[in-house]
């Protein structure tokens, strides 16, 4: 429980199965996001609170940066409340980078997610805008 309510942290509660796999394969067959994967095996009550959904392995997904991955979401629970923590490029890219003495990074780098996690902002990018 979070706050009250029923919540899942990466995996549907009680099981070794990834939220994220089954909201990118519910994404994949157009079905709603969180079918198959909202009911904690460990109290059989519906999940409703979810945070780190996303995957690494065997393909990368996140609901938060696939092309219309939060679209979906909200066609199907239109009255869902989704928070984005925005953080800064730099600090992400150093705790991806540091978590698990850099498996997260590779596992990114190895799995599709590369593009995310491995462009670096230069200094003066805002500066080289010529065109």
């Amino acid at each position: 429980k979070c706050g009250g309510y029923t919540a899942a942290h990466t995996f549907i509660p009680g099981t070794p199965l990834r939220i994220g796999n089954c909201m990118r394969d519910n994404y994949i067959s157009k079905t709603p996001p969180f079918r198959g994967c909202n009911i904690s095996n460990r109290t059989n009550e519906v999940i409703q609170f979810y945070s780190d959904v996303g995957i690494t392995e065997p393909h990368c997904f996140y609901s938060s940066v696939h092309d219309g991955g939060l679209d979906h979401i909200a066609r199907h629970y239109p009255n869902a409340t989704i928070l984005m923590m925005p953080r800064k490029f730099e600090d992400w890219y150093e705790s991806v980078r540091n978590w698990g003495d850099g498996r997260l990074l590779t596992m990114w780098e190895s799995n599709g997610c590369g593009g995310i996690a491995t462009c670096t902002k230069r200094k003066n990018d805002d500066d080289d805008d010529d065109d």
